[in-house]
């Protein structure tokens, strides 16, 4: 889900089978109350009190993970369009700013804007087995080949989560690539206290048969399918086969 400090001034757009989950996991601590208590769980399943698979402990009130003082983690069901569900992309969260006189558009332009980036090469693989083999996975592409995945998936681009009007609204990329070393100079730019990298979570992993280089999926058909769906992102992040 998408997140908003407050406190620190910066708004995290998550994209799609990026590692997420897990650096949605390490800033969300920085967008609540440090005085209540913050519990962050995952689950396969997205039943009651669950949010995108994540599950919120929420204070008396059920609504903990939402303070206007501090941030945003998300909000309960059932609150309409101030709800902020999993992939909530600039669109909706600029609007949601422009929406509210003590936040206003000019806030959102102000905070430090910020997702994760990955080869659309190796994140096409990583996306086809998930959907081919876990659990939550669609059943149109259980037993398909990744040939096949590939003409008939595509996947979330500029657009879709951290883009307004074919631009990327972020100030700051973490590379998967460089995960780590790339949220050290995030947390060291926004000065965050207390942060542990060597704690970062590895949610939602163990899906992807491990030692299988991506490259060794494609051929020239599916390397150009590929190539020609997320070329937007190509050309922004330098990004190869």
């Amino acid at each position: 889900m998408a997140l908003v400090s407050h406190k620190y001034q910066f708004i995290y757009l998550k994209n799609y089978k990026v590692a997420g989950t897990s650096v949605e996991e390490l800033f969300s601590q920085y967008c609540v109350n440090p005085d209540h208590s913050f519990k962050y769980e995952t689950s396969l399943s997205c039943d009651k009190g669950y949010l995108d698979g994540v599950k919120i402990e929420l204070d008396s009130t059920g609504d903990e993970y939402y303070d206007r003082e501090y941030g945003i983690v998300g909000r309960t069901n059932g609150l309409g369009n101030d709800a902020f569900r999993g992939h909530s992309n600039a669109t909706i969260i600029k609007k949601y700013f422009a929406e509210h006189e003590d936040l206003g558009v000019g806030k959102f332009d102000e905070y430090l804007k910020f997702c994760v980036v990955r080869n659309p090469y190796d994140k096409m693989v990583s996306l086809y087995h998930w959907q081919t083999q876990h659990p939550l996975g669609q059943d149109i592409y259980h037993n398909i080949t990744f040939k096949e995945f590939c003409k008939k998936t595509e996947l979330k681009n500029l657009e879709a989560v951290h883009g307004i009007d074919g631009k990327s609204v972020c100030d700051y990329f973490i590379r998967y690539e460089h995960l780590q070393e790339d949220i050290v100079r995030l947390c060291e730019l926004l000065n965050l206290p207390d942060y542990d990298i060597t704690t970062l979570p590895h949610h939602k992993s163990g899906i992807r048969p491990s030692g299988k280089h991506y490259r060794e999926y494609y051929d020239k058909e599916t390397q150009n399918i590929v190539y020609e769906k997320h070329q937007d992102e190509f050309e922004l992040f330098g990004y190869e086969f």
